[in-house]
């Protein structure tokens, strides 16, 4: 039962009631909310830590890192503009590299699996539970997967937001605090990449 679960908790270390429950039960993964984060460092040993609570199988470690107005990863990660923003620009290829931009810095930190709008439209404006999380506000603004553009019936595209994908902050790390996580969490023997890992349009390794 515990593999159909996945557990939040308070604070930046994975407390001993979790630890027991993930033992005794086994879970699926866990969630990290705006109260487990801390700086990239923090987020990438609690990430490796909370994967192996259960030893036989790794645990997801997931989060909700849309952009715009639902990021749990705040500055010094890459602060994504919301959906609605990237949708007005019409462009697939831009849709493509936000994509592997974003995994790749989920990736660095360990995060396996992310929440986020990928079917959502906005069809009632009186309802504030979507609005500028969702790419469009009809199904019919999408284009088929083939086709070189989305079809959009909102502004032309949105030339701002590409300075904001295409210059991600970088933040160095000069090192981890243990050697567990410089040699699996890092891939590093003796540091941390910079971050983020990859220019934006890198797809992940």
């Amino acid at each position: 039962m515990g593999q159909l679960l996945i557990a939040g908790f308070d604070g930046q270390e994975i407390p001993l009631e979790l630890r027991s429950l993930a033992k005794e039960f086994g879970l699926g993964g866990v969630i990290l909310f705006a109260r487990n984060i801390g700086d990239p460092e923090q987020v990438a040993e609690l990430s490796f830590e909370a994967a192996r609570l259960v030893p036989d199988l790794p645990l997801w470690v997931s989060i909700d890192q849309e952009g715009g107005r639902v990021a749990r990863l705040k500055s010094p990660f890459t602060e994504w503009p919301p959906m609605a923003t990237l949708g007005r620009s019409g462009d697939v290829k831009l849709a493509e590299r936000f994509a592997r931009a974003l995994a790749a810095e989920l990736k660095a930190v360990g995060v396996t699996l992310d929440f986020a709008p990928v079917l959502d439209v906005h069809t009632n404006p009186k309802n504030p539970v979507i609005g500028d999380r969702a790419l469009a506000e009809t199904a019919a603004d999408w284009a088929a997967p083939s086709s070189p553009r989305f079809r959009t019936k909102a502004s032309p595209r949105a030339a701002s937001i590409s300075p904001v994908m295409a210059t991600p902050a970088r933040i160095p790390i000069s090192s981890c605090r243990s050697s567990s996580t410089r040699r699996n969490a890092c891939g590093r023997s003796n540091s941390c990449p910079s971050w983020p890992p990859s220019r934006l349009g890198s797809p992940p390794s």
